[in-house]
This record gives structure tokens, C-alpha cells and sequence, in this order.
């Protein structure tokens, strides 16, 4: 079943999937729900805009 959760802090508003999926098909599947979810927020006529993107770096030593 899948599940979804909301989290708030100052400055975002985080959704948080949870979804059954055969192992095979994970990344997949997570870049067609991103896709929607995307396709969703341009088609939205301006009342849901992505204000920022956020970028994560790791450095390995």
C-alpha cells in the first residue's frame, strides 16, 4: 500500500513516497513518479511552482 508523509520546516514542505515495487523496477519507477509529479507542478497554471532546487555533494577521501 502505498504511503505518503508530509514534513515542514521553515523554509519546505517535504513528501515523503513509499511504495511496493519489484527491486528490478525501483529506479524506474521512481523516475516516472518524479516525472508526473513534475509534469503535474508545469502543468498547474502557476499555482504550485518549484521554488528551488537542491543539490546534495559528497566528497570521497
Amino acid at each position: 500500500m502505498p504511503m505518503v508523509t508530509m514534513s515542514f520546516d521553515e523554509n519546505w514542505i517535504n513528501f515523503n513516497l513509499r511504495f511496493v515495487v519489484d527491486y528490478k523496477r525501483r529506479i524506474g519507477t521512481k523516475d516516472i513518479i518524479s516525472q508526473k509529479a513534475l509534469d503535474a507542478i508545469r502543468n498547474s497554471e502557476g499555482r504550485i511552482e518549484v521554488a528551488s532546487a537542491a543539490m546534495n555533494i559528497t566528497l570521497l577521501k
